[in-house]
Formats: C-alpha cells, sequence, structure tokens
C-alpha cells in the first residue's frame, strides 16, 4: 500500500499536519511548496481499505496481490495544507512562506511535483 501523507487527530505523532500545528502554534515562519502536490488521506479511511480488502480476500478465499494507491479526494499543495491548517487553529497566516520545490535543491531524484493519482 502507497500513500502520500496520512493525517489523523492524534497530536502525538510528528505527521505533517501535525508538524504544521504544532510549529505555527510556536510563531515559527515555515516554508512550504506551493507547487508539489499530493492527496492527503484521513487514516482511519486507510484502515477501511485495509479491512475491506482483508473481509473480501477472506470471504472469496483468494489471495490477490496488487500494488494499492490510497489517496484522499483533494489534491493539495504543502502550502494549501499549511493555510487550511491555520485558517482552522487561528494561526497567522505571514508565517506561512511559499517557496518552489524547484528552489531546493536537495532532491537528489526525480519528482514531477505532483503525487497524486489520477486513476478514480
Amino acid at each position: 500500500m502507497r500513500h502520500t501523507v496520512l493525517f489523523h487527530c492524534s497530536t502525538i505523532y510528528a505527521y505533517l499536519v501535525q508538524w504544521i500545528d504544532s510549529s505555527l502554534s510556536r510563531s515559527e515562519e515555515i516554508e512550504f511548496f506551493h507547487d508539489e502536490f499530493r492527496c492527503p488521506v484521513y487514516i482511519k479511511d486507510v484502515v477501511n481499505v485495509i479491512l475491506a480488502l482483508t473481509k473480501k480476500w477472506i470471504s472469496d478465499g483468494n489471495q490477490i496481490k496488487l500494488i494499492l494507491n490510497v489517496g484522499g479526494p483533494d489534491r493539495l499543495s504543502r502550502a494549501q495544507m499549511a493555510v487550511a491548517v491555520a485558517d482552522y487553529r487561528g494561526y497567522d497566516l505571514s508565517l506561512i512562506k511559499l517557496v518552489s520545490a524547484a528552489s531546493k535543491h536537495f532532491w537528489k531524484v526525480f519528482s514531477d511535483g505532483d503525487g497524486c493519482s489520477d486513476i478514480y
């Protein structure tokens, strides 16, 4: 199973949304890519997919081998995710600095900037 960005309600784990919330709550300025896109998915939705497939495999008696890409319905940049968190929590939007992924040269692999699947 492949996913791009998981989110959930717990603040214990340092996933992207929780990290954004934690950083902005401390009034830290943070750079976010405005030109790379992902389809965030709620962790309980991933669990439901796994349960549904497991039940199907058990009832059918056949093991299925597949690659499963799981994503939510919304195509968002990391900058859009940061703005959504800031809006919801009432944080200062000026803390969010928009940058291009191309401006950061630390990637060692090619990325087309769009981690979303286009098959629905």
